[in-house]
């Protein structure tokens, strides 16, 4: 069970399976552990109990606000909260006859109007909430009780989604020394879940929650189960590249410490790794990087152990990825591999003449 600190308290997300076998998230806040404990065992019981009154329905849908309270309580939010909270907050009293004119004109306000960061929100966050938008009225439009749901058919069924450009963008030798050097300077927490992360592919919110029984010490490897993977599906994952150097780490973690990646102090006290994006923006202006965010490191690993000889197909045995799309969007093209390939070909034809050359002279 995972405690996160939050300013006012503590949370944590509960997924478990529901009466219909579906993973079911909630999210979990209190001001104390034990408040958090009580709570979080209240949301699990609510989960657990059959939904007879939700077979009984006798209210229809008006609102799209009514289409995502009537998806989420079914399939819960499966990491999407903030997106369908935006959703309802802006969207929620709509009517469904309006839903389709009103949500063009939202998104046209999205795309123009910049994000809390106060940059320009990317053709992928757009398609996100269009994603979120269309997923829960195609939910409420497949029922079989069309009753209930009051849609013959989705009414944001032809909203198209925006062209996006997938990131491709990896660490170049030269950038990752100059970060290894930063995070030393800085004496970072983050030095060898930076380092891990270069070979391993796996996302920051999975590398903050691995624990000692993740790793098997005799493989070596660690393995986990993926908190996002293709239809929500829980597979395990193994992450097999160790050197001796990253288990002489794992040596050295303090005893009592369950985690592979703590943040540890000064002090020689640890604690689990807080949410580092400024941290990490800050050790990134150390190192002079730009245009490269922790997730990135997923591109530089999947590219890593294909430019090392392994195949999309031993990727798809350690259950990192399923989809050859995706390891096909995580790994970083260059014209300049196939250049090197094709000089070092043919450097060994010339060479293989030369050969003939020589032994036909020579007899």
């Amino acid at each position: 069970m995972n405690f996160i600190k939050t300013k006012d308290g503590y949370k944590s997300i509960v997924r478990i399976k529901g009466p219909d076998g579906r993973i079911v998230e909630r999210r979990a806040c209190a001001r104390t552990k034990e408040a958090l404990k009580a709570e979080i065992e209240r949301v699990k019981a609510e989960i657990r109990q059959t939904p007879a009154s939700s077979l009984k329905v006798n209210r229809g849908i008006s609102t799209f606000s009514d289409i995502i309270d009537f998806y989420t309580e079914r399939n819960g939010y499966a990491g999407m909260e903030t997106l369908f909270l935006k959703l309802k907050r802006d969207l929620g009293s709509i009517q469904i006859s309006e839903i389709s004119e009103k949500f063009d004109q939202y998104i046209l306000i999205l795309k123009k109007e910049p994000s809390r960061t106060g940059k320009p929100r990317t053709p992928a966050t757009i398609n996100r909430y269009i994603a979120c938008a269309k997923i829960a009225c195609q939910f409420a439009c497949k029922r079989s009780y069309k009753k209930v749901t009051g849609l013959e058919e989705n009414p944001l069924e032809d909203f198209e989604y925006s062209a996006e450009e997938g990131r491709d963008r990896v660490l170049s030798e030269e950038e990752k020394q100059r970060i290894f050097t930063a995070l030393m300077k800085l004496e970072s927490y983050l030095y060898w879940a930076f380092y891990f992360s270069l070979k391993n592919p796996i996302r920051k919110d999975d590398l903050i929650n691995l624990t000692r029984d993740n790793l098997d010490e005799f493989k070596p490897w660690v393995h986990h189960y993926p908190s996002k993977t293709r239809k929500r599906k829980p597979r395990e994952a193994v992450l097999p590249f160790l050197d001796e150097q990253l288990m002489q780490y794992f040596k050295s973690l303090p005893a009592e410490c369950p985690y592979l990646f703590p943040k540890i102090n000064k002090d020689g006290s640890w604690s689990k790794l807080p949410d580092f994006r400024k941290h990490w923006e800050t050790v990134l202006r150390e190192a002079k990087v730009q245009d490269f965010r922790w997730h990135d490191l997923k591109h530089c690993a999947i590219t890593w152990i294909l430019d090392n000889g392994y195949s999309e197909r031993d990727i798809k045995n350690l259950g990192i990825q399923y989809d050859s799309k995706m390891i096909d969007r995580y790994y970083n093209r260059d014209a300049t591999k196939v250049l090197h390939k094709w000089k070092n070909k043919g450097k060994l034809k010339a060479d293989e003449g030369t050969m003939k050359e020589f032994i036909v002279k020579a007899g």
